[in-house]
């Protein structure tokens, strides 16, 4: 639960940053199912075409939303290939970074001091695991679209 709270706090004070006054913020979460590139997540998964994921740009941009909770994004290149960095900041949680630090299925405590959420507004800056390594899909709101600022 706190957990739950403390995602919904950064997600909320994410949205106050960018928008400062704006009266009319709507949010949304999306379970983007297994949202992979360069491999997938499970054996025998689909893996994505660009024709599928310009099918998931049609759905992002008809479910209106201001702000978007992801589940089951794979890297932040993949999900940046449905919200692109020109038009979204995309932010993942600590866990992606404690994952590439090889913290886990552990996650020792001790460890964790400096892992925290990591914004995305660069395209050279973005994630991807290589060819051939095994994906790894993150729970509800370990990774957020906002709109990039204007």
């Amino acid at each position: 639960m706190r957990k739950l709270v403390r995602t919904l706090v950064t997600t909320f004070g994410l949205t106050a940053c960018v928008w400062g006054a704006r009266a009319d913020v709507v949010l949304g979460s999306w379970n983007i199912q297994t949202l992979a590139t360069n491999g997938v997540v499970f054996p025998g998964d689909y893996r994505r075409s660009e024709a599928d994921f310009a099918l998931l740009r049609v759905v992002r941009d008809r479910l209106g939303a201001d702000v978007l909770a992801l589940e089951e994004g794979t890297s932040p290149y993949a999900v940046s290939q449905v919200f692109p960095l020109s038009e979204y900041v995309i932010c993942f949680s600590g866990q992606y970074d404690a994952d590439v630090a090889g913290l886990a299925p552990d996650y020792p405590r001790d460890q964790l001091q400096s892992i925290k959420p990591t914004c995305y507004d660069q395209p050279a800056a973005l994630p991807d695991p290589p060819a051939g390594e095994a994906r790894k899909q993150y729970v509800p709101s370990s990774s957020v679209a906002l709109p990039a600022s204007p």
